[in-house]
């Protein structure tokens, strides 16, 4: 099933889907904002939610997403997860539905104010396969904490003026490592084809 919906229709939809969910809403969105996660909030979810946003450092200083959005989220009992690296928009719930398009998670992208960006959205029934890959986006990514929050939040207020307009502008290194990538799985095809009879044998001694 394919629907494609648009961005005024797009909120009222997330609101049934949001009601619906019993196990889990997951929305990845590059932009995350407050005024969105007071609306999610407000929506009263049943079912666990997770948030992915991007965080650069620009997107924060624009505006285009916000810290406050973190500590709404934590107060609602949400976990949140960046990825710098982020431009998709995908809003799953359960395993039955899955949205994908160009909505982000702001005012904006859900139309709440009387005016919002021209966007749309396709609702499609997700296979085993979709869902990992959805799955794999948070294993990949970094879970916020409020000392990680904190420390990003320090190096923005320590920007010079000049720096705050740079849209390259990046986490210093000491913050880039702790946003790498984590490895959760190894697959089979990673490793090389082989026989237990072949290759030496270790004896308990070399344990």
């Amino acid at each position: 099933m394919l629907k494609i919906i648009d961005s005024q229709q797009f909120r009222r939809t997330l609101e049934a889907s949001i009601f619906e969910a019993e196990d889990s809403v997951r929305i990845i969105s590059a932009f995350i904002t407050r005024d969105a996660l007071k609306w999610l909030s407000g929506q009263e979810p049943a079912a666990d939610v997770s948030l992915m946003a991007r965080w650069t450092p620009f997107d924060l200083i624009s505006g285009a997403s916000d810290f406050d959005s973190y500590w709404i989220a934590k107060e609602a009992g949400y976990r949140f997860f960046i990825d710098p690296t982020l431009h998709s928009k995908v809003y799953a719930f359960d395993d039955h539905s899955v949205y994908i398009g160009s909505a982000n998670l702001t005012g904006n992208g859900l139309w709440l104010d009387r005016e919002g960006n021209l966007e749309s959205v396709t609702l499609i029934e997700p296979q085993m396969q979709d869902l990992s890959v959805i799955k794999g986006m948070f294993d990949s990514a970094t879970e916020l904490d409020d000392d990680l929050v904190k420390e990003l939040e320090d190096y923005i207020n320590s920007l010079p003026k000049a720096e705050l307009e740079n849209r390259n502008c990046q986490w210093p290194q000491l913050v880039r490592s702790k946003m790498g990538k984590r490895i959760k799985g190894l697959w089979v095809n990673d490793l090389l084809s082989s026989h237990p009879s072949e290759g030496d044998t270790l004896m308990p001694e070399d344990l």
